[in-house]
């Protein structure tokens, strides 16, 4: 059985992602919005609701592991991490849902944005041949780690587990991040 979404956007969709509960997915549009979506089963229809707004196209989303929060990165060099929560999205939108928790401004396109197993960490892989790490858990103002790789951007990137995670991209090399002695280092 297929259903339509209806995205509200004048622009094409680029990403989506599940929520690990599996109750919602996150689209990130060309319009500079990324929509929230929920199954309503009065109207048996999937539901968007908007989530914050970028100077550019969102090209990647996505949910920490506990489906509250959801980051996304776009074409502006901007990270952004918003609440989500459901409780606070059903049956209206209410505060805190979409508000902005934390925003990184990386400097350069961001390909990629993913949250670790645990989702302490909040790493974004940019065009620039960079990865960013940042801390969660030592609030919205901690500053994030940046290792830059000598060879070409990376498109995407998976946990492994909170110390270690593998990043690929136009090399077409999967490379090794590592947490060791309290930096992240690229093994290589």
């Amino acid at each position: 059985v297929a259903f339509i979404v209806e995205l509200a956007s004048p622009r094409a969709a680029l990403c989506v992602a599940w929520a690990p509960n599996g109750q919602r997915f996150a689209v990130g549009l060309a319009s500079k919005d990324t929509a929230v979506c929920y199954w309503m089963e009065a109207v048996e229809s999937w539901i968007a609701v908007k989530v914050g707004r970028s100077k550019a196209s969102v090209v990647s989303v996505s949910w920490h592991p506990n489906s509250e929060f959801l980051a996304t990165g776009s074409t502006d060099g901007r990270c952004c991490v918003y609440n989500v929560n459901e409780e606070s999205m059903l049956p209206d939108p209410l505060p805190p849902f979409g508000e902005l928790q934390c925003m990184e401004d990386s400097g350069a396109w961001v390909n990629t944005v993913m949250f670790s197993t645990s989702g302490r960490y909040l790493a974004y892989l940019t065009q620039d041949s960079s990865v960013s790490i940042k801390d969660l858990s030592e609030g919205p103002q901690a500053q994030s780690s940046k290792v830059r790789w000598k060879g070409l951007p990376f498109l995407t990137g998976a946990w492994l587990n909170d110390r270690c995670f593998v990043a690929c991209g136009f090399d077409f090399v999967p490379v090794l991040f590592q947490r060791s002695n309290g930096k992240w280092e690229c093994r290589g």
